[in-house]
C-alpha cells in the first residue's frame, strides 16, 4: 500500500494513491483502486457524460442506448472523487479545500452554459450542475471528518439545501458520502446504504442502469493500465464541451424541435 499523496494533489484530478487502511476483521472487500484504475473510470465517467449529452441535446433524447450508458457516468465520478477524499491526511493536506473551491468556481462558470442548453426548468438556473453536486459532497464529508455538534448539524443542512437545488439530488450526494465512509472502513451500513442511493436514481431515469456503476468500481482494477493524468483537465472539460454541444445545438438546429 502506498503511501498518502503529498499537499499538492487535486480531488477529483488527483489520482495517485491506492486503497485507505482496511481493519483486518472486515466481512467485506475493501475498495481498492490503484493509480491508473482511477484514471481509467474517471476518463470513462467523461465519455459516458459525454455520449449522455450528444443524445439529450443534439439527438432529443431518441438513443435509448446512449442515455442507459450515460446513467453510469454520475455514480463513477462520486465514486472516484468519493475514494479520493478517503485517502489518509486528505482533508490535513487541504485536499477537500481545494476540491471545494474548484468545484465552486467551476459550477459558476458552467451555470450559464447550462442554463443556455436547455438543462435547466424554463431556463431558471435549477437544479445545479453537477459541479454543485460534488461540491455537496465534499461540504459534507469534510463537516463529518470535522465532528462535533455544529459541523454535523451544518452537514445536514448543507445535504437538506443541496439535495433541493442541485441535480440528482439527495440520492446524489447520499451516494457519495456512502462511498466515501466504504472506502474509509467497508461496512454493512455503507454498502446497503450506498446500493439504496444508487437504485433510488431510478426515481429520476426510471432505468436501473446507474446500479452497474457498483460493480463496475470492484472489476476495474482487474484491467491493468496506465493511463496519464491530465491536471484540472475534468474542471476545464465539462464546461467547454457543454459549450461546444451548445454552439452545435445553435448552429443546426439540432434538439430543438
Amino acid at each position: 500500500m502506498t503511501a498518502a499523496p503529498p499537499a499538492h494533489a487535486s480531488g477529483i484530478d488527483r489520482m495517485t494513491s491506492t486503497a485507505t487502511a482496511t481493519p483486518r476483521n472486515a466481512t467485506l472487500p475493501p475498495l481498492v483502486l490503484p493509480n491508473g484504475t482511477l484514471e481509467l473510470l474517471k476518463w470513462a465517467a467523461v465519455v459516458l457524460m459525454t455520449v449522455d449529452h450528444i443524445n439529450k441535446y443534439l439527438l432529443a433524447a431518441s438513443q435509448h442506448w446512449m442515455f442507459w450508458l450515460g446513467r453510469l457516468a454520475m455514480p463513477t465520478f462520486a465514486a472516484v472523487l468519493a475514494y479520493n477524499l478517503a485517502r489518509p491526511g486528505a482533508r490535513e493536506n487541504g485536499l477537500y479545500k481545494r476540491t471545494l473551491g474548484r468545484l465552486l468556481l467551476f459550477g459558476a462558470i458552467t451555470t450559464p452554459i447550462y442554463i443556455a442548453i436547455g438543462s435547466t426548468l424554463d431556463g431558471s438556473g435549477w437544479p445545479l450542475n453537477i459541479m454543485f453536486l460534488f461540491a455537496a459532497i465534499v461540504a459534507c464529508v469534510w463537516l463529518i471528518e470535522i465532528g462535533g455538534f455544529w459541523p454535523k448539524t451544518a452537514m445536514v443542512a448543507i445535504f437538506a439545501i443541496s439535495g433541493i437545488l442541485a441535480e440528482y439530488f439527495w440520492f446524489g450526494i447520499g451516494f457519495g458520502i456512502a462511498i466515501w465512509y466504504y472506502a474509509k472502513r467497508p461496512s454493512w451500513t455503507s454498502a446497503i446504504f450506498a446500493v439504496l442511493c444508487c437504485a433510488s436514481l431510478n426515481l429520476i431515469s426510471n432505468v436501473y442502469w446507474s446500479l452497474l456503476a457498483l460493480p463496475l468500481l470492484f472489476l476495474a482494477p482487474r484491467i491493468h493500465l496506465q493511463v496519464p493524468r491530465l491536471r484540472l483537465a475534468f474542471y476545464a472539460y465539462y464546461p467547454l464541451h457543454l459549450a461546444v454541444i451548445w454552439a452545435i445545438q445553435k448552429a443546426t438546429g439540432l434538439g430543438t424541435t
